[in-house]
């Protein structure tokens, strides 16, 4: 039979500090006699013993010494556990490509120590979860290229850690040297287009605080700095949240109530302030990534206390674009109908040190496709990426596909402390731009190769239908589409189709009434299990169905 026993009780001592040398040192000085090591096949007592001899000078303190040799010490005092570089690097990758939770991760450690449950090890749950989140947190620092940098860690900048987009327009960057003063109709190419939205999975129950569980490096990657966050959104009463109409209220016109009732974005902003929110510190987060490549944006994500309040959502938005100034923007928000309103105002009460510049020219508001299906059809042409010129076949919805991937880790994120959830999230959205970056060069590629098919088969469309239509009526709408593009809201809509018949409502409503007349005459018996109304109300659910479907899948694909 085989009998397990462990290196340590066979009397192996491993020596550290002459890793170089390979020399037995002449005054070992041992660890303690509990010292344990966790690697990836499990928990292993060791004996160890440090350098302290007259190597110890180059060999290090016992932390160091450890370091050196591949092992993370769970305290840097007096520690008794370590856990091998090999693990660590092996749990970071499994918990960013497969969501694997901590505790999950530990426990099978665990389990391969011992599966039979008749030995209770001692827990170093607590040590690992420090390790792991420091971890991290130098891994960031390590390949934002800090450790050699003169300032050192203290000198890391605001959002300096986020891994950047490199094909949005960077001037200086990427940008040639006269592309401000390039052609109307080339002004498309150096466009920054970026998407917020907010998500309300990614809760934080009010436990912990940065007290006992402190935020590294706030402000540094993803999250906004969180105590400027704070200081202004303490001074945000609910009577400043600004609410007004649809946009052509500005031109004179109104809106009626069932009109603005049925439009999202009134309905998000009414119910800001009803989620859901005892017992939680935060409700969820607002955040802006670029549109076109879906790059989690540095200093871009910030918490939600009470729904998806214009405070938050400006506060990220401002923090978002500090380094996007000098570019024109094309904003996309499922609720930019309301949101853009003001918004410049509001950015200017803010205070001097967060304010921007941003001229009311160089910005354009649009609602993502998926979405702009759910708003009122009147005043909202100029809001379609559809209408937009410049930007191309981008859905807006790219934000929604982010939440998507960091979803299966919302319930873990949820019961963490301040510091610890800020920490893997950001070290989540890391991993998803850097993969985006380390593919774009194939990305780019499938989506040229489907652009060329695509233009063609479409080009082919438009001439045919171009073909079948009077000369006449061709330059008519021309010239409608241009003046509308020159100024949207002060020219009719020539997207909008004038009916004088009855609405869908209306027409419901008659055939309603002609059934209920039919069916009180004596001797009626229905000749179908499906009357008119139900056969031609299915028949419209159905074709609504397959256009949100058709685009659901130009979204996804394409």
């Amino acid at each position: 039979m085989f009998e397990h026993t462990t290196l340590k009780a066979l009397g192996l001592t491993i020596q550290l500090g002459h890793r170089h040398d390979q020399q037995a040192c002449p005054n070992p000085i041992p660890a303690r006699a509990d010292f344990t090591v966790i690697d990836l096949n499990g928990r292993h007592p060791v004996s160890l013993a440090y350098c302290g001899c007259d190597n110890a000078a180059n060999a290090g303190d016992y932390v160091q010494q450890l370091l050196r040799f591949d092992l993370y010490p769970a305290t840097d005092c007096e520690p008794n556990t370590a856990f091998t570089y090999a693990l660590l690097e092996h749990y970071h990758i499994q918990s960013l490509q497969g969501k694997i939770s901590m505790y999950d991760y530990y426990t099978s450690l665990e389990r391969m120590t011992d599966n039979t449950g008749i030995e209770k090890a001692r827990d170093r749950y607590k040590s690992f979860m420090r390790v792991v989140a420091q971890w991290r947190h130098l891994k960031m620092l390590q390949r934002a290229g800090r450790g050699h940098d003169p300032s050192g860690v203290d000198g890391t900048s605001p959002g300096e850690l986020a891994v950047p987009c490199p094909a949005c327009p960077h001037p200086a960057f990427n940008l040639p040297p006269n592309w401000e003063s390039v052609s109307d109709d080339l002004k498309y190419l150096y466009i920054l287009t970026v998407a917020i939205d907010a998500c309300f999975r990614l809760k934080r129950r009010d436990v912990s605080g940065v007290d006992k569980n402190p935020i590294l490096g706030s402000g540094w990657a993803y999250f906004v700095e969180d105590t400027g966050y704070k200081e202004i959104l303490l001074g945000y009463r609910k009577e400043d949240e600004v609410r007004l109409i649809l946009p052509t209220a500005r031109h004179g016109t109104s809106l009626t109530v069932a009109q603005i009732s049925s439009c999202t974005g009134f309905s998000a902003l009414d119910h800001a302030d009803s989620k859901f929110s005892r017992g939680y510190d935060a409700t969820g987060v607002g955040a802006v990534v670029c549109a076109r490549h879906e790059f989690w944006l540095a200093q871009g994500v910030g918490d939600l206390q009470k729904g998806e309040r214009y405070i938050n959502m400006d506060y990220i938005f401002v923090s978002a674009m500090r380094e996007h100034l000098v570019t024109n923007k094309i904003v996309s928000y499922d609720i930019a109908c309301q949101w853009s309103q003001s918004l410049l105002e509001r950015i200017a009460k803010f205070p001097p040190h967060v304010q921007i510049d941003i001229p009311q020219s160089s910005i354009s508001y649009v609602i993502p496709k998926l979405h702009f299906r759910s708003h009122i059809q009147q005043g909202h042409s100029p809001y379609s990426l559809n209408y937009l010129r410049g930007a191309g076949r981008t859905d807006g919805e790219g934000i929604e596909r982010r939440w998507w991937d960091i979803q299966p880790i919302a319930a873990s994120t949820k019961v963490m402390g301040p510091g610890q959830r800020q920490g893997v999230l950001e070290d989540h959205w890391g991993y998803a731009n850097w993969r985006k970056r380390a593919d774009m060069s194939w990305t780019l590629r499938d989506r040229l190769k489907a652009a060329i098919t695509a233009h063609a088969e479409h080009a082919a469309l438009f001439n045919a239908l171009t073909s079948s239509l009077q000369p006449d009526n061709i330059s008519r709408w021309a010239t409608q589409i241009a003046a509308w593009e020159a100024d949207p809201w002060g020219e009719d809509d020539p997207y909008i189709v004038s009916s004088g018949g009855l609405t869908e409502v209306e027409t419901m409503q008659e055939l309603t009434s002609e059934e209920q007349k039919a069916s009180t005459v004596v001797g009626y018996i229905a000749l179908h299990d499906v009357s008119p109304l139900g056969f031609i109300t299915m028949g419209l659910q159905i074709e609504d169905q397959k256009y949100a479907w058709s685009m659901l899948y130009s979204s996804l694909y394409h």
